[in-house]
C-alpha cells in the first residue's frame, strides 16, 4: 500500500492551525462486524500493525482509513471498495 495523498502533520494557515491527520486502523470479523482496533498519527506505522495482524492467519480483515480531526468522523467503508 502506498501513503495516502495529503499532508499529514501541522500546517499554518494564516494565524490557524491545522491538526494532524490520524489513520484509524479497522478490522472486520467473521460475521461481519467491523471494529476500530488503533488510531495512529504515522501512516507508515498504522500500515506496519495492519500488515503484522493480516498475517495471523484469521480469516480477518484489516484496512486503514485517513481521518481528518476537523471533519466528522470516519466511518469504516468497506475494505473492498479500494
Amino acid at each position: 500500500m502506498n501513503p495516502p495523498q495529503g499532508i499529514a502533520g501541522l500546517i499554518a494557515v494564516g494565524q490557524r492551525r491545522r491538526p494532524f491527520l490520524t489513520f484509524h486502523l479497522w478490522r472486520q470479523d467473521d460475521n461481519g462486524n467491523r471494529f476500530l482496533v488503533e488510531t495512529f498519527a504515522d501512516w507508515r506505522e498504522a500500515e506496519s500493525r495492519r500488515a503484522h495482524l493480516a498475517r495471523g492467519g484469521h480469516k480477518q480483515t484489516y484496512w486503514l482509513t485517513e481521518q481528518n480531526p476537523e471533519n466528522a468522523p470516519s466511518s469504516p467503508s468497506d475494505p473492498h471498495d479500494s
